[in-house]
């Protein structure tokens, strides 16, 4: 009977323990549940939070791209006005050319307006010859005037030429301060800035500033 006792004794113990393991497994499965829930939300979590980033790099890239385009047109535009610059000069240089021979000619004028009056007083002692050498002298003053009205002529119209280039340029001028205004106070000069740290805005900025 004892050891029918110590049998029942033991069997009740290994029921009590078993059921004590029953729970702690119930309560491990269930920890486990709420564990793996909570992973499941974090890698949820974690997949929009990189979805989130990447949207952001690329409208940041988007952006960046944006603003390249306009310092790109920025530069050409830069350019042309430096073209129109130089143009300007050759305007300038050849219109002091046409002055130049405007001068010679007003000097050759001169002379030969004298060369005509010396005439005009060896006419007094030679009659006969008179109304020749009036006619000579006629044509003489009338091929004067002509070329210097021809010469007057090119210089206006060198002139004329001169103010348009000289408009066109200051209104190109205003514009490229318009441009640089807007890149100075343009929100997206931060994004310039952060993209400073990349290779590819880095060298954008160095080409920018040469």
């Amino acid at each position: 009977m004892e050891n029918v006792r110590q049998v029942q004794t033991v069997v009740e113990a290994l029921v009590e323990d078993n059921a004590l393991l029953q729970e702690e497994t119930n309560k491990a499965r269930k920890s486990l549940t709420i564990q793996l829930g909570d992973n499941v939300a974090l890698r949820v979590e974690k997949e929009a939070a990189k979805e989130a980033l990447s949207k952001s790099k690329q409208k940041r890239k988007k952006l960046a791209d944006k603003l390249l385009q306009k310092e790109t047109k920025m530069r050409q535009e830069k350019l042309w006005a430096l073209r129109l610059e130089d143009r300007l000069g050759e305007m300038e240089t050849e219109l002091d050319m046409y002055r130049g021979r405007a001068r010679i000619l007003g000097e050759r004028l001169e002379k030969k307006q004298k060369a005509l009056e010396d005439k005009e007083t060896a006419l007094e002692s030679e009659q006969l010859k008179t109304r020749s050498l009036e006619e000579q002298l006629e044509a003489m003053s009338l091929e004067l005037q002509q070329e210097k009205e021809s010469a007057q002529a090119r210089l206006d119209q060198k002139e004329e030429e001169l103010q348009k280039e000289r408009a066109w340029n200051q209104a190109l001028q205003r514009k490229l301060q318009e441009l640089r205004n807007w890149a100075r106070n343009s929100p997206l000069g931060d994004l310039l800035e952060m993209g400073r740290s990349s290779v590819g805005s880095t060298n954008i900025m160095n080409t920018v500033q040469q």
